[in-house]
């Protein structure tokens, strides 16, 4: 016979995310805003810091549709670089749903590469009672890709037909997870 007992009382989880993004110098990506809910919220609201050289485009952010009733969002830039976001329903109505996309925004990238952090902050997410039920936030990454290069080398010098050769290859820049697919021809 096991037994077991709980030492702390299991707590519902209310969490806020952002979306990883990455994209090439110059362009535009769009970032998801995620809440994971145990239970109806009505609004949430966040403060995220923009990277050097990142701007965002306050009249791109919008609430998803799909969790959306009469909620209304409204978004500003604060201290020259701090995108700050507000979500609410003037009659207290809960967001549809429990999990996933609550929002997006678009950001405009710098014309070099980097990457950075884009963490939240001052968040806070509302249940029905109005009271801050936000358990934890999960930073995203913004990523500005450099060109991909690939490097390839043989362990022979000449490679006759029908003959065994090993080919490794190297590759940098680019995207986070680039794929290759060898191909011969005989």
């Amino acid at each position: 016979l096991i037994s077991c007992c709980l030492l702390q009382p299991l707590m519902a989880q209310y969490v806020m995310q952002l979306d990883s993004v990455q994209a090439f110098p110059g362009n535009q990506v769009f970032v998801g805003i995620q809440i994971h809910n145990a239970s109806p919220v009505t609004s949430f609201q966040c403060d995220i810091p923009l990277p050097s050289a990142v701007t965002a485009e306050v009249g791109s952010v919008v609430v998803n549709a799909n969790r959306a009733v009469d909620h209304l969002i409204v978004a500003s830039i604060i201290q020259d670089s701090i995108l700050r976001i507000l979500c609410f329903s003037l009659n207290n109505t809960p967001f549809n749903g429990n999990t996933g996309e609550i929002a997006r925004f678009k950001l405009s990238l710098p014309t070099e590469t980097m990457e950075a952090s884009l963490p939240l902050l001052n968040a806070l997410i509302a249940n029905t009672n109005g009271q801050n039920v936000l358990t934890s936030t999960i930073a995203g990454v913004v990523k500005v890709m450099g060109p991909l290069n690939v490097i390839i080398s043989s362990d022979a010098g000449v490679v006759c037909s029908g003959q065994s050769v090993t080919m490794t290859a190297v590759v940098s820049g680019g995207g986070w997870n680039p794929t290759y697919v060898w191909t011969s021809e005989p």
